[in-house]
C-alpha cells in the first residue's frame, strides 16, 4: 500500500560499464544496481556500507551459431558438424565459470537451470578433450572464425579465454567487439559464424526453446533448420 513506500519516483540509470556502475552505487549517486560484475562480488561481500543479494536466474548465457543465413554461413563451421563440436570439446565451461564469473556462472547445456522443473539432469557438462577436437578438425579445412561480442569488459574478458581455449586445439578465433544493438542488428542480417550473447530467460520453457531453435522461429538468427527438433 501507499504508506509502506518513502519514495516519490524511481529513476533508471543505463550505465554499460560495471566498473562504473559499481563506483556510483559507492558513492551514493544510485541506491542499487543489478548486474554486478563477478569480478567485484567479493569485494562488494566485503563491504559493510553495501548489501549482496543473490538468486538464481532464468536466463543463461552461450553462443549463436550461423548454419545457415547468408554467405558467412558458408564455411566448414556453418556446415561442417565436426567443427562445431570440435570447438564445444576445446572449451572448458568450468574454467570460464572460475576464471571470467568468480564461480557464480554454473556451467550447463541446456536453456533450464537447476531450480526449473524442466531441468533434464543427464545431459551432462562434456569435459574439456583436445586432443578429441584436434582429431575432429583433421579434415575439416580452413579454421578461422570470428565470434562477436558485446563491448563491455566481462564479455571481452570471456571471449578472450574461449580464444586462447579454441587456438589449442587449432583454431584461429578472431574477436568483433560491438555495441549490443548493433550486434543484435548484425544478427537477424546474417553477418556473423558466431555470436557471443544471453537470454534473459523464461518460466515457461517454451519461451526458452522455441523462438531459436525451430526453422520459424522468431529469434532463429542462424537459420537452424531441423524436422525433428521441428
Amino acid at each position: 500500500e501507499a504508506q509502506n513506500y518513502h519514495f516519490d519516483r524511481v529513476v533508471y540509470r543505463a550505465i554499460p560499464d560495471t566498473t562504473v556502475r559499481l563506483a556510483n552505487l559507492r558513492s551514493g549517486e544510485i541506491d542499487m544496481l543489478e548486474r554486478l560484475a563477478a569480478t567485484d562480488v567479493k569485494s562488494v561481500k566485503d563491504d559493510k556500507s553495501l548489501q549482496f543479494i543473490s538468486t538464481p536466474g532464468l536466463g543463461y548465457q552461450g553462443m549463436t551459431l550461423n548454419h545457415n543465413n547468408g554467405d558467412l554461413s558458408n564455411t566448414p563451421f556453418g556446415k561442417d558438424k565436426r567443427v562445431r563440436q570440435a570447438l564445444s570439446l576445446a572449451i572448458d565451461r568450468k574454467v570460464l565459470n572460475d576464471v571470467v564469473f568468480e564461480g557464480t556462472h554454473p556451467p550447463t547445456v541446456q536453456p533450464f537451470p537447476p531450480s526449473s522443473s524442466y531441468f533434464m539432469k543427464e545431459l551432462a557438462v562434456p569435459a574439456r578433450d583436445v586432443s578429441k577436437a584436434k582429431a575432429l578438425l583433421k579434415d575439416a579445412g580452413p579454421l578461422k572464425l570470428e565470434i562477436m561480442v558485446t563491448n563491455n569488459p566481462v564479455d571481452a574478458q570471456l571471449g578472450q579465454v574461449i580464444q586462447a581455449m579454441a587456438q589449442e586445439a587449432g583454431f584461429d578465433i578472431q574477436l568483433r567487439s560491438m555495441e549490443f544493438a548493433s550486434q543484435l542488428r548484425d544478427q537477424g542480417q546474417g553477418k556473423f559464424q558466431l555470436s557471443r550473447v544471453g537470454w534473459s530467460g523464461r518460466i515457461d520453457p517454451d519461451g526458452n526453446v522455441h523462438p531459436f531453435w525451430t526453422s520459424k522461429g522468431g529469434q532463429n538468427d542462424g537459420k537452424y533448420n531441423n524436422a525433428e527438433m521441428d
